[in-house]
């Protein structure tokens, strides 16, 4: 089945959203077995939509869709929905959350326990947020999400353009058969964040975001291929099992700053932060360990995680993975990450490798990586490290000129392998107490 929006009343360039009769549409393809809502060239105010199962939202060349501003137009659809209502044993503590922990979740699109659903657009093609304020969300600014997906199978984002989420662009929970191509994202906040997600696919997607662009942990079988990543936080604050990226090129400074950076008028009149001298827009690490002990039942601790064949221009750091006492994720380390064919330029501060005595179990290698500090910051040393099973630096290469290129804290430090390259081998003089540490060789 086939059906226009506009055959089911949608109104070209109203000024009222026009959900009931988009959702309408939506739902009689659900109901008739599955087929395609088609969205017209133009713009379609709405409100909080539910996609189901064997439905395709195909967004023809210069479609858009815009989400109100008025958070009342988003329903909590996990209790409210007519044909798949939330089943009593799944989040049981949701019916007695506050209504801000059950907004969360809310988005312009979401797909809960469906399967089979893919979100296509043709060139210029938009879904807009419009930067929905919520006074009570995360950060005390955060609206809805963009497109959250949770408990679901078989998803296809495919070709569109997401701008301006009020919370994370894709927000993907406990889903498998996850597919992103070809998808842009243009400020906001998270690009794609996947948690609890089972083989996900993220490939020639074009991410410039105020906060992560690939973020998540908890998950498994994950490819990312051919993107670009600009951020004003992390391009990778990510773990998972079996992770490979590939070929992906990361800089910045950020296109879009940092929201949290706004003032709260800003925020309020849901203002794109573009950069100025007030809002940070700074790259700050390549790639940034994470893992959520707090919320999520961690069954197997990150392994198998590949970075390889990348270019990284203008970061605060390259790499930074922290697993102490300060982090929620602390004891919960990761077995392996390797990082292959990988140039970083225009670099701030040093890579900072540091676990826990509790969870000194990392093995870090680096292959065939070149470390090139900014010409004032070239004093830095390459490395700092505490508290690691073993670091491998095979054919590394830095134009640190620091006289410790490894700057060591702690007393319970594995093995440090060196094959090649320029890094010189750290000696028993170069370990410091935790001030030194944090005060020197920044």
């Amino acid at each position: 089945m086939q059906l226009s929006i506009l055959d089911c009343g949608a109104t070209l360039n109203a000024q009222t959203p026009q959900t009931e009769y988009i959702q309408n549409a939506i739902d009689k393809c659900y109901l008739s077995g599955g087929g395609e809502v088609v969205v017209p060239k133009g713009e379609f105010l709405c409100g909080g939509l539910r996609l189901r199962s064997n439905v395709t939202l195909h967004l023809l060349k210069d479609a858009k869709l815009v989400g109100s501003r008025n958070l009342n137009d988003y329903r909590a659809f996990f209790n409210q929905d007519e044909w798949n209502p939330i089943p009593e044993n799944y989040l049981p503590e949701y019916n007695t959350a506050t209504p801000q922990k059950r907004a969360w979740f809310n988005a312009f699109i979401v797909i809960y326990n469906e399967k089979n659903v893919s979100i296509i657009g043709g060139e210029g093609s938009v879904i807009d947020g419009q930067n929905c304020y919520n006074p009570d969300g995360e950060e005390k600014f955060r609206g809805p999400h963009c497109i959250t997906v949770i408990q679901s199978e078989n998803i296809t984002f495919k070709g569109y353009t997401v701008e301006n989420s009020s919370n994370w662009a894709h927000a993907v929970f406990t889903t498998k058969n996850i597919l992103v191509d070809d998808v842009t994202v243009l400020a906001g906040h998270d690009g794609v964040h996947f948690t609890i997600c089972e083989n996900v696919t993220v490939r020639n997607c074009k991410f410039y975001t105020g906060d992560d662009c690939i973020a998540g942990c908890v998950n498994r079988n994950v490819l990312v291929e051919d993107c670009i990543l600009n951020s004003s936080c992390n391009a990778f604050r990510f773990s998972g099992v079996h992770v490979r990226a590939y070929r992906c090129h990361a800089f910045g400074p950020g296109r879009f700053a940092w929201r949290l950076s706004l003032t709260d008028e800003e925020k309020k009149n849901g203002v794109v932060a573009t950069p100025n001298p007030n809002r940070f827009n700074t790259l700050r690490s390549f790639f940034s360990y994470f893992i959520e002990g707090k919320h999520c039942k961690v069954e197997e601790l990150p392994s198998d995680m590949l970075f390889a064949d990348c270019t990284v221009e203008n970061p605060q750091r390259f790499i930074s993975y922290f697993v102490d006492s300060n982090h929620s994720w602390f004891n919960l380390p990761a077995q392996d990450i390797t990082f292959r064919n990988i140039k970083a330029t225009g670099v701030y501060v040093p890579v900072f490798l540091f676990g826990d005595t509790d969870a000194a179990s990392a093995k870090i290698t680096m292959e065939n990586c070149d470390v090139q500090f900014l010409e004032e910051r070239k004093q830095n040393a390459a490395f700092k490290m505490g508290y690691f099973h073993t670091v491998r630096l095979q054919n590394v290469t830095t134009n640190s000129t620091c006289e410790r290129h490894i700057a060591l804290f702690g007393d319970e430090n594995g093995k440090i392998v060196i094959d090649g390259g320029n890094v010189q081998a750290p000696n028993d003089n170069d370990v410091f107490t935790k001030p030194e540490f944090e005060t020197n060789y920044v």
